[in-house]
């Protein structure tokens, strides 16, 4: 409640929950008096547990006769959904009045997404990201939006540490190593896996001469 007031430009905020709400709720009707529409938005918002979906409710109680003072829209991993879908709050769900899940990109949305953020942060060149490297981005992340940041944003980093204005696939694969998460697995992952199936062999056989 104090991050919202803050935002919200106030420089003393009360000291109880109470006092806070209440703060809230008429900084958020003066700025809709003056022709403003207010949006909080929450990131990672599966963080957020039981009293704080409740607060959430009691903001969007506040009205006017004809307007909500605030919109919410919350960000969040697929455990969102499942906290969400707690009888508890099920209030709050009941509120909720657009949802969308995002699934992974196909390889030419990848490509797209990958050209939109360049474009997003001012560059209108020659792409940075062709297709071969693009694709290699979109098959080392299977497609999951976080891991195709995670590869171009590294990609892009060693592209500029090398002097080349264009990501190439080499530089996909020198990020896919440097990434734990990504579809290729480190070398310490197949000697794991190597163990575990050798020692099941081991087993199997025992119980058979057993």
């Amino acid at each position: 409640l104090m991050a919202i007031l803050s935002d919200l430009g106030v420089k003393e905020p009360g000291r109880t929950p109470h006092d806070l709400v209440t703060q809230i709720n008429r900084e958020l009707l003066a700025r809709i008096n003056a022709g403003k529409d207010i949006v909080l938005v929450i990131d990672e918002a599966q963080l957020l547990k039981g009293p704080q979906f409740e607060l959430l409710r009691q903001l969007l109680n506040f009205e006017t006769d004809d307007h909500k003072l605030v919109q919410i829209v919350l960000f969040g991993q697929p455990e969102l959904d499942e906290k969400l879908a707690d009888p508890a709050i099920r209030q709050l769900r009941q509120r909720i009045t657009f949802q969308h899940h995002l699934g992974v990109l196909s390889r030419d949305e990848t490509r797209r997404y990958l050209a939109h953020r360049m474009l997003a942060a001012g560059y209108s060149g020659d792409p940075v990201f062709g297709v071969a490297a693009s694709t290699a981005i979109h098959r080392a992340s299977r497609g999951l939006p976080r891991l195709v940041n995670i590869l171009a944003n590294k990609a892009l980093m060693l592209a500029y540490g090398e002097g080349f204005m264009q990501v190439t696939p080499e530089h996909v694969r020198e990020a896919v190593r440097d990434t734990p998460a990504s579809g290729e697995r480190p070398l310490w992952h197949w000697a794991v896996l190597g163990c575990i199936v050798l020692a099941g062999l081991a087993l199997l056989l025992w119980s058979r001469q057993a």
